[in-house]
């Protein structure tokens, strides 16, 4: 179990640094904000991990439950702070852009599996991916909103 979770630490602190580079470029970020926002996505992948390494072994407390729901808040508040004025109105534009990029890697994935398994035509590839990008970027809100309602706070924090 341990060697799955840092595998996962691995890979979420690889696209923590690939996020990284593109909030670098597009928000034109200085080396030492670069510095300050990787700290701070490495420290909070670090406590996720020690989170739920704790759900996994059963050890998880409400305090544990609450501090899930507030990190990703939390990590957003902190990587805000480091910006300036204007950085900071560009941010939602970041945020657009890293959805859409994630919801077309997504697709692409998606769609190369089931275009791998049935031999699909280009065409066909194509249709399986514009499908999968819509549902993957319409997705979260989805999530969030059934996470709310249900009132499941893990469910919102992974969202």
């Amino acid at each position: 179990m341990a060697t799955g979770l840092g595998t996962a630490e691995k890979w979420k602190l690889k696209d923590a640094q690939a996020r990284l580079a593109r909030m670098k470029k597009m928000l034109n970020l200085t080396d030492e904000q670069a510095q300050a926002i990787g700290n701070t996505m490495q420290q909070h992948i670090q406590n996720q991990s020690q989170l739920t390494m704790a759900m996994l072994t059963g050890k998880f407390t409400p305090e544990q439950q609450k501090a899930l729901g507030a990190d990703h808040a939390s990590e957003q508040a902190e990587i805000k702070a480091v910006f300036t004025p204007e950085q900071l109105a560009a941010y939602p534009d970041y945020l657009q852009a890293e959805k859409t990029t994630a919801a077309d890697n997504s697709a692409k994935y998606d769609a190369s599996r089931i275009a791998e398994d049935f031999s699909l035509a280009a065409a066909q590839q194509e249709q399986i991916h514009a499908a999968f990008y819509q549902i993957t970027l319409n997705a979260p809100e989805a999530a969030v909103a059934a996470a709310k309602q249900s009132g499941d706070q893990i469910g919102r924090a992974h969202v």
